[in-house]
């Protein structure tokens, strides 16, 4: 197979991955706003085509090149459809879960398919070769990235604080912030130009609005369960996040981390009290707790990065 073809189904299976992210967030806001009313909703539709588009081009690819890197990336996303019918059993023993239930994400079932989801997007980046033409890889390479942040950020979300899970406490926020910042490092070293980790975040604003809407992460007071959290400062929280990482004054990649997850966990944690109904408030010192275990996260980020190639 001629490189162009090879790179134009890349370039297609980033957009069925695109599409299973979106799909995702969506079905989050599904849940919220409309409920479990039918296994063939929009949300899911965008789910099947992402994975029959990675599927049909990965199996395309590894049989034309017998190439283990699209085996594996066919073999992992075909655990994504191999998942439904076990939610559907889940389901029908288990009933529906609520939304301030733990198990509406973190059932078997979803687990299985995000982390077949995440796995798969993984071996997707391997692929990105530094050979292939720069703006391309750093448009599509943005996009996955975003993709799978997102993806991560919600199977995370019982770890988010101030949620109606929160089950780590203000320290969840140090392991949403190095998911973040992590993703955002690797970022700098897989894409070619300025501000990939800019770049990531706005493409992961945009996946996560829909999300963000409903509150199942961030928070609602259409659920009235945990604290509401303006979509303004999720926005400007990753979005200096990656800034700070981005930047080539601090060389200390450690440093660096420390810094953009303190900034970011001072907005999202600490700004936002002014604006959080009182019925939902917490405490300044949680406020400062959380910003400071962001920026734990954010330094670990860094430190991984440094040490890249051990790992």
């Amino acid at each position: 197979m001629s490189r162009k073809p090879e790179k134009d189904l890349l370039h297609l299976t980033i957009i069925g991955a695109v599409l299973i992210s979106f799909g995702a967030s969506f079905d989050a806001w599904w849940h919220v706003s409309v409920g479990r009313d039918s296994f063939f909703v929009l949300p899911h539709l965008f789910v099947h085509a992402g994975v029959l588009i990675m599927l049909a081009t990965s199996f395309w690819t590894w049989r034309k090149q017998a190439h283990a890197a699209w085996r594996k990336i066919f073999l992992t996303t075909l655990l994504i459809p191999l998942s439904l019918p076990f939610d559907e059993i889940w389901h029908y023993f288990r009933g529906k879960e609520t939304v301030d239930s733990i198990w509406i994400i973190w059932s078997p079932p979803h687990v299985l398919l995000f982390v077949a989801a995440i796995a798969a997007m993984l071996f997707v980046t391997r692929m990105l070769h530094r050979r292939e033409n720069m703006a391309a890889k750093q448009l599509f390479g943005a996009l996955l990235l975003a993709a799978l942040l997102n993806l991560i950020f919600i199977l995370a979300g019982p770890l988010f604080p101030f949620s109606p899970f929160a089950i780590a406490g203000i320290y969840g926020a140090a392991v949403t912030t190095f998911i973040m910042s992590w993703i955002f490092f690797y970022a700098q070293r897989l894409l070619p130009h300025i501000a990939p980790a800019f770049l990531v975040a706005v493409f992961s604003v945009i996946l996560q609005s829909t999300i963000a809407d409903s509150g199942v992460v961030y928070g609602s007071r259409a659920i009235g369960s945990f604290p509401y959290l303006p979509s303004w400062i999720l926005v400007l929280s990753q979005i200096m996040t990656a800034l700070v990482i981005d930047t080539k004054f601090i060389k200390s990649y450690t440093l660096r981390g420390l810094v953009a997850g303190t900034v970011g966990g001072l907005l999202l944690y600490a700004l936002s009290l002014h604006f959080i109904d009182p019925l939902y408030q917490y405490s300044s010192v949680a406020a400062l707790g959380a910003a400071f275990c962001a920026g734990i996260g954010g330094a670990v980020g860094g430190f991984l990065h440094i040490n890249r190639n051990h790992l």
